[in-house]
């Protein structure tokens, strides 16, 4: 239930953590609008980042977020945050290819990002 602008803000401090301390250095990634109306992330990398470890980085940063006083992350529980999902696609070319062509392609509506980050 978050805007646009601060679901790209959490998910800009998570990619720059990742950068400087989980080995992320590659990568592309998609945003895609749910049911729900709110933004989730899909991305693409060839960098091995410890699922524990990337959890335990976006859970610190919503919890920052809640600290702060952000009213819709109250509910969000980040003790036991488990949000990120990884995935291997593999060697096969085909999946990867499919992967990135359904999310890149699927998206045909706007984003929000009132007064930039």
């Amino acid at each position: 239930g978050l805007p646009d602008r601060d679901c790209y803000k959490y998910f800009n401090l998570w990619l720059t953590r990742c950068r400087r301390t989980a080995g992320l250095n590659t990568y592309l990634w998609v945003a895609e609008r749910q049911k729900n109306e709110t933004i989730h992330f899909h991305m693409l990398t060839n960098d091995y980042m410890p699922i524990g470890t990337v959890n335990a980085y976006m859970a610190k940063t919503l919890s920052n977020g809640k600290k702060k006083g952000h009213e819709k992350l109250q509910k969000v529980d980040t003790d036991n945050y488990n949000g990120i999902d990884v995935k291997k696609v593999g060697k096969n070319r085909k999946t990867l290819i499919g992967y990135l062509t359904k999310y890149i392609t699927k998206n045909n509506i706007e984003f929000y990002l009132e007064n930039s980050l």
